[in-house]
This record gives structure tokens, C-alpha cells and sequence, in this order.
């Protein structure tokens, strides 16, 4: 392949030697990046000559010594130093070092600044460095060599067999580790040379006369060994051809191989490999890069004339060849031609685009690089690395995978942009976000946040990978978008500063308002109005859709339409409003005239008459602008009659819905009623009979005046003492439906009303230091799923205490946390009836229910079966902890027949059901163990161990135990949730 040549100037002090990034396969040190000499650091740590420190480091900018460098060549050459040791003529070289000198020493290829003085403190500079790899090749065994200058002399024929490509250091300067490596690897592949000392040297009477020149002969074989690293041949001293003998081949007895191949990207690249062991495969340098837009006249230019002309093309995106053009002539791959300045092959912004030339086999490769955006899923912590499980955001090449091994930590839910080479992920970053308001934005092309412009990468202007222009949005609705002016926006960019996804482009619910009244004075527009929050206002109007507001004495005016919805923005302490029409979203209006509306909670949609007209989902906002109640998701608003207001519906969706009035309400605290007597009192209200129940507490709190039900359907409901919902109104704030949730009492049979919770059916296995952990999220009874709550002085406690066997209440009063017992013996029923925000992961419990045994019943477990029952050792808990891999710990477990221990236990299968929490729990994965039991006794103090390999840092998971074998057959005694540690 050719390669760009860097060449060190003979101004030893100015020019730098030139170097170009080196991809490869990802380095084995933690600070070692795709901007160090990749290759160069892995071979060498391969073969054994450089290696890192005990804190898995290279230290790649950190400088090398001249006694650093003696044991680089040592180790390089396999001196076995312990033969030369004492041997060193320097006075100035530590014991440590001293072995190595003296190797290289006797060997010709160091030497000191003067007969005593080695130097070794000081860093090698390129010329001394280069010197030594090339005495190590068999240049420089006569002093004629070196001229007037050594320096100059190195350097000239340095740059002539590349020893220096892709070393950057100035002649004189200290070396890196970084380039010393390169520098190395460079000697391993350079061929070796014998010397014919050509020179005429006479001496006589005290005189020495020297003529001529010293000429260097590659040396050669026929050994197929010496195809190892380069197939090239030569000819020897002798004018005998043969295959050339590279450093490396000799070294290492062919066992050390270089290939010429392909990357996944279709870059042409270098494989190399240690006694059949794939060190990595790493591309080679580029000839030209961009990652901006390029030119029909610019990939011709700098491939050149020959190489358009006569050589053969070949064009990869993602590492798949581009249709029409695998090994095609160069004016194939030009639409326009080689003095177009047409954006060639959608190369623009962000889109990484490398030209390889090579002029031995008359070949073109380039390569088109595009990023893809994805979401973290799961991080798996493998000890030296990480595996990362990916969502794509965008689209993905057809087949590409969606894990990756990085050493680069990250977390879940993190956006990030990556590289695909044919079907694997070659590289991934977190992507940078920046956030702002949008001042200005053109479609599928930039967006300006707060003054500031950001491109979009080029492949989001046009569907070259994706099926859609536009940035990937990351909020519901179209996969790709492009966001409005105002928009508050979180913006995310690939490695390059372009845009690449978005958040907040979509129209959000606070920019809607609704109108209630219009007002004016001395000709101005201001309109009473209820925001997205439930917020009334009086505002002054200035401007709808785009047009000053009035009001003029003759009655002309320009205001807004009560009962109608507007968005809006606000210019200093005005308001400019836009319609329906003129905004272009869809509004429904709930009229007389239009028809009334209706939300049907339990098939999540809304009428219009008895037209249906959309679905209500889980972020659907309800206003009820009479009483500024705000309720967000279907789920949680009862079903409601009568509306009067107006929606806005999206694609199907009803957003959000403003109701001015209505019938029924929506199910919070004041919703949730305790009712601890089911005989009501019957009311005559004036010609309608009502029913009252005088034994009702809400919030804990007995209602005063009593719980007032207007309809007998739903007196007929309450039938038991409990915890009951109401899912519907009347005008007069009087429940006319309830539903039983949580039936607090057995009857004498032990029986509980059917479609209810029973009393203990949810409990808690943690309720201390805020948290309250539930069994599982039956106990939930609000919208979401979770069974792990936050709690603070704010959250309130109902407590009920049973009596008589469980089979009825004896008192209902406002407790706290201590009211929870989660022991198995004397457990608690424990229900979240309210919280602050059922989308959180931990919500905020606002009201908990707490149900209290009668403490003369025994309340039968699950973990008994027949007489057989798994109990805790004595004055002991059961315990189940996980540490950061995985690996559990049992404390604590016996297995009891009646009340006395079973000693002939004997071999037990311990099942522990895992299960990931991800808004809602999802079952992980059973893991069975074998044990024996010590009698009775399952695991003791110090405790049994069982391990989950799915599990990552910072994972929350529920474990389920049971314990079996064929005596006691399956028990169930264990539910606990907990987190896996960070690691």
C-alpha cells in the first residue's frame, strides 16, 4: 500500500516527523486512545519489548530515557542482559539499568557521550533513538557512515527506508513512549542489510588515508519464514534474489505475521498476529480525510490524474460497497465529472470520508463513515471491560448488532453515537448535549440555539441510512423531526459538533391555553385563560394569529373565542395567541351545539355525543378549569359526562382536554374512603334519598357529616368494611359508583370479597430511612406499576387496627412508618393508595394504607405447606444480599415440621426467581442451586451463596425464594427487593 511519506527535514531543531492517526482494534491500556500509535503499543506488547505499568498503563506521552531505551532494544534484540552484567564501561549507569547498557553496549548499538558517561538519565531524542534501530538492522558499522554529522547522517537514511513514518518528534526533541513504539515497530518490518566496506585505507609514518564509500546489501532467503511480515524480494550482496529478511522475521522465526486486509469499513488495513495468536487489525493511514462535504472536484484532485484515469475504484458506506461501485473506473464514481463542484455521495457534515490510493496495484478505496444514534439499555460489568446493549433511535444497516465491548463505562439510558462497519458497532461515545431555546432553525438542515448554529450531520439532511430527513427524536412521535422556533429544546451532537437527535421539538401541552372570558379597556384585549397547569389568569392580548387585538367602541373587534383553545407566547407582560387553524393543530369542541363530551376511563377514549373521537393514553392531561385540578394519563381521571370545554387531538391522540364543566371526577386522596360501617343512614334531601355512612375516614380522618352516597347501585356496592374508590360524582360531589380496592375483614370462613385485594395480600419487606418496599405492585393502587416508594413527614399513614379473628375493625386512626411490620410474624397489609407522580421510578407516597392484624390470629404464610414451613433460625432474620457481581448471600434458614425442627432435611433445591425492574418488573432468569442441609438447618450464619451473571451495577431487582425437595415439596418463604451494588 502507499502510504503518505513523512520525511525529517536536516534542520534538525524545526521540522517535525509527521505522523497520521492509527485505527485499530482498541487498545489493551486505559490510557492508550485511537489518537496513539494503536498498532505500534499492541504488537510490541505482544512480542514482549514495551509493556505497561502495574496500573494497566502505557503512559504514551510520558518521555523515555537513554537508559529506558537500552532496555526497549535488550528486550527487542533478546539480549539476555544477565550475561553482560558489571560489564558496562559507564560510571553513570544505576544497578537497575546497568545489564541492559552493557548488552547493548557490547553489541554496538548504544553508546555513551564519552568513555565514563552514559547519559542514561536523559531522554533519547529521535536521532539517538533511530540510530540504535538501525545499528539493530546492520547500518552504521563504519565510522564513514556518519559524515561530518551523525544526527544528519541518522536522519537522511532514516527517512530513506521510513523509519520514521508516523513518528512525531522533532531530530532533537525527547521521545514519547508513543513514538518509540512506532519507531520499533517500524524497525521490526524494515529488512536487514550487510556492509562491503568498499573503502581504500592506508596507513604509513603516523599517517591514515581513507577513499571510497560503504555500501549496505539487504540480506536474503528463500525461507518461506521470510514472507512472515512482507513478501517482498531483493538482492544480496552476492546478486543472489531472495525474499528480504525483515528484523521481525528474524526475531521471531516467522511466528510474528503481518497481512495485507481489509477492515470492517472496507479501509485497507493491516492484520497482525503472534504464533497464530490476531493481535489486532488496524487501518492504514489515509491519504486525504474529510468530515465535511466533498466534491466531485475534490476526490479527484486528490487522488490525481493517474489514479482517476487508470485505476480501479472501490466505495463502501458502513462497510457495505456502494451499488455500481465495486472496482469500477474513476470516472464511475463521478455523476457530474472531475471539475464538479456537486456535493458527491451525500459526504457533508459529520460524515467521515477517507481516500486510500494505491499506486503498487493501481487500486482506490474510499471509505464513507456515518454516525447512528442509540439508547443504552444495559451495561454488563465484565471486570476488564464493559458490555454495552444497545436500542437504535435511528435506523441501522440491515443485520447490525446491538451489544459492544468497550472499557469505556456507561449507564443506562445514556445517548449515544456510534459507528457501524458492515454488522458490528466499531466505535461509541456518549453523545454531547446542549441545551437552549430554538431562535431560529431551516428544515433537515441547521438550528440555531440561543445564537448559536448547529449543523445537522449531513446524513439527518437527507435518508441516505435513515427513512426520514430530520433529527432522531428522541420524545413520542415521529421517529425524525425537525423543531419549531421557541422550542426549549436539549439538543445532542455526534463527535464532530453536529446535531443528531432532540428533544422537546415536539409540540409540548404547556403551550396551550384555554379562554374562559373575554375583557377590554380603552380598546385593549386582555382574556381570563387556564394554562396546561391548571393556572387561571387574566392576560393582555396583543397580538392572534399575527394580527393586533382590539376592541373598538363601534363593536368591531379582533379578540379571542371563549371556550376555545389558543397557543401561545408571551412578548414582555403580553400574550400573542394563535388558532386552530392558524397554528395548524386539530381542536374538538364540547358543546350544546357540537355535542358534550365524555371520557370513558376503562377503554381509554373520548366522545362527542355518542361519536367517539379519539383515545386518551398515559400522557394525556385533563383540566378541570373550574376547580384547576390537573390530572396526566387516562388511568387517573375517573370517567367523566357533560363536558363542556374543548380538546386538542394529535394523530388520534387526545393531548390534553380543558373541561369547563362536568360530571365526575378524578380519583385522588378525597377519592379513597375507608368505611369501617356498611349500614348507612338513609337522608331524605329534599325528595332524594341519600345514603350516609357515618363510620368513613378519609385520609385517615372520619368524615364529618358522613360519606354521602346518592345512587342504590352504589349503596349496593358497599358490602364489606374497606378500602373503597370513587369512580364517579354527581353535581352535588356525592358518589353515585364505588368499587371496592382493598376488602380490609374475612368473613367467619376466612373468605374475602372477590375482585378486591385482600387485607394482607400486600405487605412490606422494607419501610425504613424513607423507602417502603412492597411484596409487589398489586399494592400499588394508583396508575403505575412500581413497588418501591419514597416517604417523608408529609406522607400519610391510615392505620387499621382488626379485631375479632381479622373479621372486623376496631379502630382507624392517622399513624406513621412504625405502624409497618414486615416480619412474617405479625405482618401488615400495606397498600400506596396516592403519590406525587406515578411516573417516577421511586414515587413519593402521599397516602399508605396499613392494615394491623388481630394479634391473637395466627395468619397463615406461604411459606408453609402441609406441616412442613421454612422459618428463620432462632433470634435470627432471614437474609438475601447481593454484592456488585452478582453473588448472593442466604443467611438464616431452617425448615421447621410443626413447631420442631426437621432434622432429616437432607439435600434441598433452592429456586431464586430474579426479576429486573424497568418501570415494572420483568422477569430476569431462575437460578436453581443444589445444598445439603446441616439437619434442619438450610444456611446458617456465615451463610449459602448462589450467583446471577445477568445482573449489572446499579440494577433493581426482586429475588422470589423457594425452598423443595421431595418431603416437603415446594415453599415459597422469601420476597425482597433490593440493589445490586456499583461497582
Amino acid at each position: 500500500m502507499r502510504n503518505l511519506k513523512r520525511a525529517l527535514s536536516l534542520a534538525l531543531a524545526s521540522v517535525m516527523v509527521m505522523g497520521l492517526m492509527v485505527v485499530g482494534s482498541g487498545a489493551s491500556y486505559v490510557d492508550v486512545s485511537s489518537e496513539n500509535n494503536v498498532e505500534a503499543i499492541e504488537v510490541l506488547q505482544k512480542v514482549g519489548v514495551m509493556t505497561g505499568d502495574e496500573n494497566g498503563k502505557f503512559n504514551p506521552d510520558a518521555n523515555v530515557t537513554r537508559n529506558e531505551m537500552a532496555v526497549i532494544m535488550s528486550n527487542m534484540l533478546d539480549y539476555k542482559v544477565s550475561n553482560y552484567a558489571g560489564t558496562a564501561p559507564f560510571t553513570d549507569v544505576p544497578s537497575w539499568a546497568e545489564p541492559y547498557v552493557a548488552a547493548c553496549y557490547t553489541h554496538g548499538i548504544i553508546s555513551g557521550y564519552d568513555a565514563k558517561t552514559f547519559g542514561g538519565s536523559d531522554s533519547v531524542t529521535a536521532a539517538q533513538a533511530a540510530l540504535m534501530m538501525m545499528k539493530a538492522l546492520g547500518y552504521f558499522q563504519y565510522q564513514s557512515d556518519f559524515g561530518e554529522d551523525w544526527q544528519m547522517a541518522t536522519i537522511r537514511e532514516a527517512n530513506k527506508i521510513d523509519l520514521y513514518k508516523d513518528v512525531n518528534a522533532t531530530a532533537v526533541a525527547p521521545m514519547t513512549r508513543n513514538d518509540v513504539a512506532q519507531l520499533a515497530l517500524n524497525t521490526l518490518k524494515s529488512y536487514q542489510v550487510e556492509a562491503d566496506n568498499d573503502t581504500i585505507n592506508v596507513n604509513g609514518n603516523g599517517v591514515s588515508v581513507s577513499g571510497g564509500s560503504v555500501k549496505y546489501y539487504q540480506l536474503v532467503s528463500n525461507d518461506k519464514m521470510y514472507k512472515a511480515i512482507d513478501d517482498r524480494t531483493g538482492l544480496s550482496m552476492s546478486n543472489v534474489s531472495g525474499y528480504t529478511k525483515e528484523l521481525g522475521e528474524d526475531l521471531y522465526d516467522g511466528d510474528l505475521e503481518c497481512k495485507d486486509e481489509t477492515d470492517d469499513f472496507g479501509r485497507p488495513a493491516t492484520t497482525w498476529s503472534y504464533k497464530s495468536s490476531t493481535i489486532g487489525t488496524y487501518s492504514d493511514s489515509a491519504d486525504q480525510t474529510w468530515t465535511g462535504k466533498v466534491s466531485e472536484k475534490d476526490l479527484y484532485t486528490a487522488a490525481g490524474s493517474a489514479a482517476y484515469d487508470n485505476y480501479k475504484w472501490t466505495v463502501y458506506r458502513n462497510g457495505e460497497v456502494v451499488e455500481d461501485m465495486d472496482r469500477v473506473n474513476g470516472k464511475d464514481v463521478l455523476d457530474y465529472g472531475k471539475t464538479s463542484s456537486e456535493r458527491w455521495q451525500e459526504t457533508g457534515n459529520g460524515v467521515l470520508t477517507e481516500l486510500y490510493v494505491d499506486s503498487t496495484e493501481e487500486d482506490v478505496v474510499v471509505t464513507i463513515i456515518d454516525t447512528f444514534v442509540a439508547e443504552v439499555t444495559k451495561v454488563e460489568d465484565n471486570g476488564d471491560d464493559y458490555t454495552v446493549t444497545i436500542s437504535y433511535k435511528s435506523d441501522k444497516p440491515s443485520k447490525a448488532e446491538n451489544e459492544f465491548d468497550t472499557d469505556q463505562k456507561f449507564s443506562k439510558e445514556d445517548i449515544v453515537v456510534l459507528t457501524i462497519g458492515g454488522t458490528e458497532i466499531q466505535s461509541m461515545a456518549k453523545a454531547e448535549i446542549v441545551e437552549g431555546t430554538v431562535s431560529s432553525v431551516k428544515d433537515n438542515d441547521y438550528v440555531k440555539l440561543d445564537g448559536t448554529t448547529y449543523n445537522y450531520n449531513r446524513a439527518y439532511c437527507t435518508t441516505v441510512i435513515n427513512s426520514a430527513k430530520g433529527l432522531v427524536n428522541l420524545d413520542d412521535g415521529d421517529n425524525f423531526t425537525n423543531p419549531d422556533v421557541d422550542n426549549e429544546v436539549v439538543l445532542y451532537l455526534d463527535t464532530y459538533g453536529n446535531a443528531v437527535a432532540i428533544e422537546g421539538a415536539e409540540d409540548s401541552v404547556d403551550d396551550y391555553l384555554f379562554v374562559t372570558g373575554v375583557d377590554s379597556a380603552y380598546g385593549d384585549v386582555s382574556a381570563k385563560v387556564v394554562f396546561a397547569d391548571g393556572t387561571e389568569e387574566k392576560i393582555d392580548i396583543d397580538e392572534i394569529d399575527g394580527v393586533d387585538a382590539y376592541w373598538k367602541d363601534t363593536g368591531d373587534k379582533r379578540v379571542p373565542t371563549e371556550g376555545h383553545i389558543y397557543k401561545w407566547n408571551q412578548s414582555g407582560s403580553e400574550y400573542d395567541l394563535e388558532s386552530a387553524s392558524y397554528a395548524n393543530f386539530e381542536q374538538i369542541l364540547f358543546d350544546a351545539s357540537n355535542g358534550k363530551g365524555k371520557v370513558e376511563r376503562d377503554n381509554a377514549s373520548v366522545y362527542r355525543g355518542s361519536d367517539r373521537i379519539g383515545t386518551a393514553d398515559s400522557d394525556t392531561v385533563f383540566i378541570n378549569t373550574d376547580d384547576d385540578k390537573v390530572w396526566t394519563g387516562y388511568k387517573n381521571v375517573s370517567s367523566q359526562e357533560d363536558i363542556v370545554g374543548a380538546a386538542v387531538k394529535d394523530d388520534g391522540v387526545i393531548t390534553i382536554l380543558f373541561m369547563s364543566s362536568s360530571s365526575g371526577s378524578s380519583a385522588e386522596d378525597d377519592d379513597f374512603v375507608f368505611i369501617s360501617g356498611t349500614d348507612p343512614e338513609v337522608v331524605n334531601d329534599n325528595g332524594d334519598k341519600l345514603y350516609q355512612y357515618n363510620s368513613a375516614y378519609i385520609n385517615g380522618e372520619k368524615v364529618e357529616g358522613g360519606f354521602i352516597v346518592s345512587s342504590s347501585s352504589a349503596k349496593d356496592d358497599i358490602v364489606t368494611k374497606g378500602l373503597y374508590q370513587v369512580t364517579k360524582r354527581d353535581n352535588d360531589d356525592h358518589a353515585t359508583e364505588v368499587k371496592l380496592v382493598v376488602d380490609a375483614t374475612a368473613d367467619k370462613k376466612g373468605n374475602y370479597e372477590s375482585g378486591a385485594l385482600k387485607a394482607f395480600e400486600s405487605y412490606a419487606t422494607y419501610a425504613k430511612k424513607d423507602i417502603l418496599s412492597l411484596n409487589d405492585g398489586d399494592g400499588n393502587l394508583t396508575a403505575g406499576s412500581q413497588s418501591d416508594f419514597s416517604y417523608n413527614n408529609d406522607t400519610t399513614f391510615v392505620v387499621v387496627e382488626l379485631k375479632k379473628d381479622n373479621t372486623d375493625v376496631d379502630s382507624v386512626y392517622v399513624g406513621g412508618v412504625s405502624d409497618i411490620e414486615t416480619d412474617a410474624e405479625g405482618r401488615t397489609g400495606v397498600f400506596v393508595v396516592t403519590v406525587e407522580d406515578d411516573g417516577d421510578d421511586t414515587p413519593m407516597a402521599e397516602v399508605v394504607l396499613v392494615i394491623v392484624p388481630d394479634e391473637d390470629t395466627v395468619i397463615e404464610d406461604d411459606n408453609n405447606n402441609g406441616d412442613y414451613k421454612v422459618v428463620s433460625l432462632s433470634g435470627k432474620k432471614i437474609e438475601l444480599t447481593v454484592d456488585k457481581n452478582g453473588e448472593f448471600t442466604l443467611k438464616n434458614v431452617k425448615v421447621q415440621k410443626g413447631d420442631e425442627n426437621y432434622e432429616n432435611l437432607g439435600d434441598v433445591t433452592l429456586s431464586a426467581k430474579i426479576e429486573l425492574y424497568n418501570k415494572g418488573w420483568d422477569e430476569l432468569e431462575t437460578v436453581e442451586e443444589d445444598f445439603t442441609a446441616e439437619k434442619s438447618v438450610v444456611a446458617d450464619n456465615d451463610g449459602i451463596n448462589f450467583s446471577s451473571d445477568l445482573l449489572s451495577s446499579g440494577d433493581k431487582i426482586r429475588v422470589t425464594l423457594t425452598l423443595s425437595n421431595k418431603t416437603i415439596g415446594d415453599i415459597e418463604f422469601f420476597t425482597g427487593s433490593m440493589t445490586v451494588p456499583e461497582a
